[in-house]
């Protein structure tokens, strides 16, 4: 039954790079191992961005902490986005004095006492595992705080494209009427009036958790025509318990398992909207994303909004998203990509 579904998904998509990434998924779903999505990107884009390090000096170079499959991630990932890598920095002294990537690989001391080897660098710290450790030393050593960068997740997060709103295919109006789903800080609308030159009819910004709600509002309180909601939404109204994740406020879903609980009330676009129109529909709310779907049906069948959804918290959203939109507006066309 599930093959049949995978098939059925695969033929609704419009161009063969959605494709690959679909085969790739499906393949890493089911059998493990490397997720070739990445590959695939790299392949695809000629340039990508890693938007944390463009406040950086452009005539800097990178050093990457740690010579193993992370720091060589992170190695490919600087290199696609444009940046010179310096060398590795690793306390293995197996692996001192070789190259790895083609570059060598110093331990933190050699590297913080050769004034010349580290002038206009950033030392970039991409392992979540081993990051307090990597900064103390850094830091014990006196190599400045300025010139570290630590990520929040492993890897450094590059991007493909203008996410949510990189493809040629989405005609934009100076009309659009905008949701946010999941707007955590604001920054995808932000993102979103961006890609639209400021010019829009209405944004909607919807953000359950109490943290994210108010840097939701501190971050579009300038802008015109947006409206802010502190609710979840879903296929029907209610309260219900939201878990904060033991990782921080990103990661937030239904349910009681994480370090901190609130109370929020679910909505559904529907009502909310209340037959007002949607041009643009924008998910990224941790598996809620079907039912929040199902609870905008008559949006969709309406008005037909362009929909950016995110499908890889739960391994059946692959499929069972679009099928189910499939189902009840058949015009739509489907595309897929991986950030």
């Amino acid at each position: 039954m599930v093959s049949k579904k995978l098939v059925e998904v695969y033929e609704l998509f419009e161009d063969e790079l959605s494709k690959n990434i679909f085969e790739a998924k499906v393949k890493w779903y089911f059998q493990g191992g490397d997720d070739e999505c990445e590959s695939i990107l790299y392949d695809y884009y000629k340039t990508s961005r890693i938007v944390d390090l463009e406040r950086y000096p452009q005539n800097y170079e990178y050093v990457v902490c740690g010579a193993g499959n992370y720091g060589k991630k992170t190695i490919k990932a600087l290199l696609h986005a444009g940046y010179k890598v310096r060398c590795i920095l690793d306390n293995d002294p197996s692996k001192q004095g070789k190259k790895v990537e083609g570059l060598n690989v110093y331990s933190f001391t050699q590297f913080v006492v050769n004034k010349e080897l580290n002038n206009n660098t950033i030392v970039i710290i991409d392992n979540v595992r081993l990051s307090d450790a990597f900064f103390a030393e850094l830091f014990e050593l006196g190599f400045p705080q300025s010139r570290i960068y630590r990520t929040k997740e492993d890897i450094v997060r590059t991007a493909f494209g203008n996410i949510y709103f990189d493809l040629n295919e989405l005609n934009i109006s100076n009309e659009e009427v905008f949701i946010d789903a999941g707007s955590f800080n604001g920054d995808s609308t932000i993102d979103f009036i961006n890609f639209v030159g400021g010019k829009y009819s209405k944004i909607y910004a919807c953000e359950p958790m109490a943290d994210g709600f108010t840097m939701t509002q501190a971050a579009l309180s300038t802008y015109e025509n947006v409206e802010t909601h502190k609710v979840a939404l879903g296929n029907k109204c209610e309260d219900a318990v939201f878990a904060e994740s033991f990782s921080g406020l990103m990661g937030s879903r239904l349910g009681e398992s994480g370090d901190h609980l609130e109370t929020v009330r679910i909505e559904t676009i529907d009502r909310m909207l209340a037959g007002d129109m949607a041009t643009f529909i924008k998910m990224d709310i941790e598996g809620a994303e079907l039912d929040a779907l199902k609870g905008a049906q008559l949006t969709l069948q309406t008005y037909k909004p362009k929909l950016a959804i995110s499908l890889y918290h739960k391994n059946e959203d692959l499929y069972e998203i679009p099928l189910w939109i499939k189902s009840i507006v058949p015009e739509y066309k489907f595309y897929l990509r991986h950030y």
